[in-house]
């Protein structure tokens, strides 16, 4: 992937103008779980995760976004000990290799 998002592609602002490809799928995917924490209620009998640990908890466990970001060693968003949920590390350095291919 390109280190940013080609100028005619990218999204007005600063905030947002300086992302990655990468960094921009995984905002993508948190902005359906957004929600004002104070309007949140919480129902015992929802068989679901509450909605404010959906994407977190989701991203912990997905080696790609540890490399979006650089996350540190072990940070919150990226512990050392994690699920394989979703790919294996041959399927991760697969998926990498084909991104790097797109640019």
């Amino acid at each position: 992937m390109r280190d940013t998002v080609p100028e005619q592609l990218a999204l007005p602002g600063e905030k947002f103008s300086s992302l990655t490809e990468e960094q921009l799928f995984f905002i993508a995917f948190a902005q359906p779980f957004c929600a004002s924490l104070d309007k949140i209620v919480i129902d015992p009998t929802d068989p679901h995760t509450p909605v404010q640990w959906r994407p977190k908890g989701a991203i912990r466990n997905f080696p790609a976004f540890r490399n979006a970001f650089n996350c540190p060693a072990n940070d919150d968003y990226a512990p050392d000990a994690h699920c394989e949920v979703w790919v294996s590390d041959l399927m991760h350095a697969e998926f990498m290799e084909k991104m790097k291919e797109r640019r």
